[in-house]
């Protein structure tokens, strides 16, 4: 029996499990079904760690805050270990266009620091965003449209105060992963 790919604890299995779900419920997203199954690869060994990733997360109360905080540690993750490189390596030639695969990296990785940017300007000044734009946290987590649009049933659970990002990871979790 290989015991190099098992988990070595308790802990750890529940990870792979929470991981393996909050995966499968990513693939029910439109987009991601359209992606080259190479690229699902490398798209499913990050969110797979998510549970890992957003460990200092999961229990806490679904907020703007905390979704921002949450989603930023992701996408901090993902740079931090080559996700560019290894998705646009994953690519199909004839997705690539008339971009060279450098070029692709450059790009990405270009647009990734910038989401990494916004994410960390609304992380560390919530309020004082809310307030720019003339928004409620509220209206972003429910209004139609919103890339942040919590389902109805979530929305439930949000205004009664009781929804985790543990939930919101198992339910939608593609607002916190999805860099977008």
């Amino acid at each position: 029996m290989n015991t190099a790919s098992m988990p070595s604890s308790n802990q750890d299995f529940g990870n792979l499990v929470l991981g393996n779900l909050i995966w499968q419920k990513c693939q029910e997203d439109p987009e991601l079904g359209e992606a080259p199954e190479t690229m699902k690869e490398v798209l499913g060994e990050y969110i797979n760690r998510s549970p890992v990733i957003l460990k200092d997360y999961l229990f806490e109360l679904v907020s703007l805050e905390s979704i921002m905080g949450a989603k930023l540690a992701f996408l901090r993750y993902c740079q931090e270990n080559n996700f560019v490189q290894r998705a646009v390596a994953a690519l199909p030639e004839e997705m690539l266009g008339w971009m060279s695969r450098e070029d692709m990296v450059e790009s990405m990785a270009s647009t990734f620091g910038k989401l990494i940017d916004l994410a960390e300007s609304i992380s560390h000044d919530v309020i004082g965003f809310l307030k720019e734009n003339e928004v409620t946290e509220e209206v972003i987590l429910t209004s139609p449209g919103s890339n942040l649009r919590l389902n109805e049933k979530l929305q439930e659970s949000y205004r009664a105060g009781t929804l985790t990002i543990h939930d919101l990871l198992l339910e939608q979790p593609t607002i916190i992963l999805k860099s977008s």
